[in-house]
Protein backbone atom coordinates (compact mmCIF):
# COMPACT_ATOMS: atom_id res chain seq x y z
CA UNK A 1 0.00 0.00 0.00
CA UNK A 2 1.26 3.47 -0.88
CA UNK A 3 1.56 6.07 1.86
CA UNK A 4 0.54 9.70 1.48
CA UNK A 5 2.07 12.16 3.94
CA UNK A 6 -0.02 15.34 3.88
CA UNK A 7 0.32 18.88 5.21
CA UNK A 8 3.88 18.52 6.52
CA UNK A 9 6.58 21.18 6.36
CA UNK A 10 8.91 19.52 3.87
CA UNK A 11 12.66 20.16 3.91
CA UNK A 12 14.61 18.49 1.10
CA UNK A 13 18.09 19.20 2.45
CA UNK A 14 19.12 20.74 -0.86
CA UNK A 15 21.19 23.96 -0.74
CA UNK A 16 19.23 27.21 -0.94
CA UNK A 17 15.88 25.43 -0.78
CA UNK A 18 13.58 26.58 2.00
CA UNK A 19 11.15 24.36 3.84
CA UNK A 20 7.66 24.52 2.34
CA UNK A 21 4.36 22.80 2.95
CA UNK A 22 4.25 19.76 0.67
CA UNK A 23 2.67 16.33 0.35
CA UNK A 24 4.76 13.21 -0.27
CA UNK A 25 3.54 10.02 -1.90
CA UNK A 26 5.61 6.93 -1.07
CA UNK A 27 5.08 3.63 -2.88
CA UNK A 28 4.91 0.24 -1.20
CA UNK A 29 8.65 -0.26 -1.82
CA UNK A 30 9.44 2.79 0.29
CA UNK A 31 10.37 5.01 -2.66
CA UNK A 32 9.10 8.56 -3.07
CA UNK A 33 6.80 8.73 -6.10
CA UNK A 34 5.70 12.34 -5.95
CA UNK A 35 6.24 15.58 -4.05
CA UNK A 36 3.61 18.23 -4.62
CA UNK A 37 1.58 20.90 -2.85
CA UNK A 38 -1.69 18.96 -2.92
CA UNK A 39 -1.62 15.32 -3.99
CA UNK A 40 -5.09 13.96 -4.62
CA UNK A 41 -6.29 11.39 -2.12
CA UNK A 42 -6.82 7.82 -3.28
CA UNK A 43 -8.64 5.31 -1.08
CA UNK A 44 -5.78 2.86 -1.64
CA UNK A 45 -3.38 5.16 0.21
CA UNK A 46 -2.50 5.06 3.86
CA UNK A 47 -2.79 8.67 5.01
CA UNK A 48 -0.48 10.33 7.53
CA UNK A 49 -1.47 13.84 8.56
CA UNK A 50 1.80 15.68 9.27
CA UNK A 51 0.20 19.03 10.08
CA UNK A 52 2.58 20.99 12.31
CA UNK A 53 5.40 18.47 11.74
CA UNK A 54 8.64 18.50 9.78
CA UNK A 55 9.11 16.01 6.95
CA UNK A 56 12.81 15.57 6.22
CA UNK A 57 15.19 13.07 4.62
CA UNK A 58 16.65 10.52 7.01
CA UNK A 59 19.64 11.82 8.95
CA UNK A 60 23.13 10.37 8.45
CA UNK A 61 25.08 9.98 11.70
CA UNK A 62 28.58 10.25 10.30
CA UNK A 63 30.47 9.54 13.55
CA UNK A 64 29.42 6.61 15.70
CA UNK A 65 31.04 3.86 17.73
CA UNK A 66 28.18 1.41 17.40
CA UNK A 67 30.52 -1.38 16.26
CA UNK A 68 29.62 -3.45 19.34
CA UNK A 69 26.13 -2.05 19.94
CA UNK A 70 25.18 -3.13 16.43
CA UNK A 71 25.90 -6.72 17.46
CA UNK A 72 23.99 -6.47 20.74
CA UNK A 73 21.04 -4.45 19.43
CA UNK A 74 21.02 -4.40 15.61
CA UNK A 75 17.77 -2.46 15.41
CA UNK A 76 19.52 0.63 16.84
CA UNK A 77 16.08 1.85 17.85
CA UNK A 78 17.26 4.95 19.69
CA UNK A 79 18.96 6.32 16.58
CA UNK A 80 15.97 5.42 14.42
CA UNK A 81 13.65 7.15 16.91
CA UNK A 82 15.58 10.38 16.36
CA UNK A 83 15.28 10.21 12.57
CA UNK A 84 18.66 8.63 11.80
CA UNK A 85 18.42 6.24 8.86
CA UNK A 86 22.15 5.71 8.18
CA UNK A 87 25.11 5.37 10.54
CA UNK A 88 28.84 5.16 9.89
CA UNK A 89 31.02 2.83 11.95
CA UNK A 90 34.79 2.45 12.27
CA UNK A 91 35.49 6.00 13.43
CA UNK A 92 38.64 7.28 15.17
CA UNK A 93 40.88 4.52 13.74
CA UNK A 94 39.09 1.71 15.60
CA UNK A 95 37.06 -0.98 13.88
CA UNK A 96 36.20 -4.50 15.00
CA UNK A 97 37.38 -6.46 11.97
CA UNK A 98 40.85 -7.99 12.07
CA UNK A 99 41.93 -8.58 15.66
CA UNK A 100 41.02 -10.95 18.47
CA UNK A 101 38.23 -9.99 20.91
CA UNK A 102 40.54 -8.85 23.72
CA UNK A 103 42.72 -6.55 21.63
CA UNK A 104 39.66 -5.21 19.81
CA UNK A 105 37.87 -4.44 23.07
CA UNK A 106 40.97 -2.81 24.56
CA UNK A 107 41.21 -0.46 21.56
CA UNK A 108 37.55 0.54 21.89
CA UNK A 109 36.44 0.66 25.47
CA UNK A 110 38.48 3.46 26.97
CA UNK A 111 38.38 5.59 23.83
CA UNK A 112 34.60 5.69 23.86
CA UNK A 113 33.82 4.93 27.53
CA UNK A 114 32.23 1.63 26.54
CA UNK A 115 32.25 -0.76 29.53
CA UNK A 116 34.95 -3.37 28.88
CA UNK A 117 33.01 -5.87 30.97
CA UNK A 118 30.20 -5.57 28.43
CA UNK A 119 32.08 -5.37 25.14
CA UNK A 120 34.69 -8.07 25.72
CA UNK A 121 32.25 -10.91 26.57
CA UNK A 122 30.07 -9.85 23.64
CA UNK A 123 32.96 -10.12 21.19
CA UNK A 124 34.17 -13.37 22.73
CA UNK A 125 30.72 -14.82 22.16
CA UNK A 126 29.95 -13.40 18.71
CA UNK A 127 33.18 -12.62 16.85
CA UNK A 128 33.66 -15.33 14.26
CA UNK A 129 35.03 -13.02 11.55
CA UNK A 130 38.59 -11.92 10.80
CA UNK A 131 38.17 -10.24 7.45
CA UNK A 132 35.97 -7.51 5.94
CA UNK A 133 34.01 -10.05 3.89
CA UNK A 134 33.32 -12.25 6.92
CA UNK A 135 32.26 -9.20 8.95
CA UNK A 136 29.93 -8.05 6.18
CA UNK A 137 28.40 -11.51 5.87
CA UNK A 138 27.78 -11.54 9.63
CA UNK A 139 26.25 -8.04 9.68
CA UNK A 140 23.99 -8.77 6.72
CA UNK A 141 22.37 -11.61 8.67
CA UNK A 142 21.35 -9.29 11.52
CA UNK A 143 17.86 -7.72 11.70
CA UNK A 144 19.20 -4.23 11.01
CA UNK A 145 16.95 -1.29 11.76
CA UNK A 146 18.83 1.32 9.71
CA UNK A 147 21.46 1.50 6.98
CA UNK A 148 25.10 0.78 7.81
CA UNK A 149 28.36 2.04 6.31
CA UNK A 150 31.82 1.68 7.81
CA UNK A 151 35.38 2.89 7.70
CA UNK A 152 38.14 0.41 8.38
CA UNK A 153 40.21 1.59 11.32
CA UNK A 154 43.91 2.32 10.92
CA UNK A 155 44.56 1.11 14.47
CA UNK A 156 42.81 -2.13 13.58
CA UNK A 157 44.97 -2.90 10.54
CA UNK A 158 48.20 -1.61 12.12
CA UNK A 159 47.70 -3.74 15.22
CA UNK A 160 47.07 -6.80 13.06
CA UNK A 161 50.02 -6.23 10.73
CA UNK A 162 52.65 -5.31 13.35
CA UNK A 163 51.34 -7.11 16.41
CA UNK A 164 49.85 -5.14 19.26
CA UNK A 165 53.13 -4.68 21.18
CA UNK A 166 55.08 -3.14 18.29
CA UNK A 167 52.10 -1.13 17.05
CA UNK A 168 52.03 0.67 20.41
CA UNK A 169 55.75 1.41 20.63
CA UNK A 170 56.83 5.01 20.13
CA UNK A 171 59.21 5.36 17.18
CA UNK A 172 58.55 1.85 15.87
CA UNK A 173 58.00 1.83 12.12
CA UNK A 174 56.30 -0.77 10.00
CA UNK A 175 58.48 -2.96 7.82
CA UNK A 176 57.92 -3.04 4.07
CA UNK A 177 56.16 -6.38 4.45
CA UNK A 178 53.90 -4.97 7.17
CA UNK A 179 53.11 -1.91 5.06
CA UNK A 180 52.13 -4.19 2.19
CA UNK A 181 49.93 -6.23 4.53
CA UNK A 182 48.20 -3.07 5.81
CA UNK A 183 47.59 -1.93 2.26
CA UNK A 184 46.14 -5.34 1.38
CA UNK A 185 43.79 -5.23 4.38
CA UNK A 186 42.66 -1.74 3.40
CA UNK A 187 42.07 -2.75 -0.22
CA UNK A 188 40.18 -5.87 0.89
CA UNK A 189 37.91 -3.63 2.97
CA UNK A 190 37.37 -1.18 0.11
CA UNK A 191 36.55 -4.07 -2.21
CA UNK A 192 33.83 -5.14 0.24
CA UNK A 193 32.27 -1.68 0.24
CA UNK A 194 33.96 0.01 3.21
CA UNK A 195 34.00 3.75 2.62
CA UNK A 196 37.59 4.54 3.58
CA UNK A 197 40.27 4.53 6.27
CA UNK A 198 39.91 6.35 9.59
CA UNK A 199 42.99 7.47 11.53
CA UNK A 200 43.69 9.06 14.92
CA UNK A 201 46.12 11.73 16.13
CA UNK A 202 44.41 12.52 19.42
CA UNK A 203 46.84 11.76 22.29
CA UNK A 204 43.97 11.48 24.78
CA UNK A 205 42.53 8.35 23.18
CA UNK A 206 44.04 5.50 25.19
CA UNK A 207 44.07 1.71 25.30
CA UNK A 208 42.16 -0.21 27.95
CA UNK A 209 42.92 -3.58 29.55
CA UNK A 210 45.73 -4.99 31.63
CA UNK A 211 48.41 -5.42 28.97
CA UNK A 212 48.75 -1.95 27.47
CA UNK A 213 46.71 0.29 29.75
CA UNK A 214 46.97 3.99 28.88
CA UNK A 215 49.02 3.55 25.72
CA UNK A 216 47.70 5.68 22.89
CA UNK A 217 45.87 3.87 20.10
CA UNK A 218 48.10 2.30 17.40
CA UNK A 219 47.26 4.85 14.71
CA UNK A 220 48.75 7.63 16.84
CA UNK A 221 52.21 6.02 16.71
CA UNK A 222 52.33 5.86 12.91
CA UNK A 223 54.14 8.42 10.81
CA UNK A 224 52.50 10.31 7.98
CA UNK A 225 55.08 8.72 5.70
CA UNK A 226 53.62 5.33 6.61
CA UNK A 227 50.04 6.53 6.19
CA UNK A 228 50.74 8.16 2.84
CA UNK A 229 51.50 4.77 1.33
CA UNK A 230 48.04 3.59 2.38
CA UNK A 231 46.29 6.75 1.20
CA UNK A 232 47.87 6.49 -2.23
Amino acid sequence: MSTLIKNGLFFSGLPNQKAIKQDLLIDDNGRIQEIASDIRFDERFEIIDAEGQWVVPGFVDSHTHYDAELIASPGLKESARHGVTTIILGSCSVSAIFNNPEDTADAFTRVEAIPREVMLPLLEKEKTWNSPKEWKDYINKLPLGINIASFVGHSDIRMKAMGIKRSLKDGETATKQEEELMLKMLNDALDEGFIGLSTMDNPWDKMDGDKYWSHKTPSFYSSWKERKKEFN
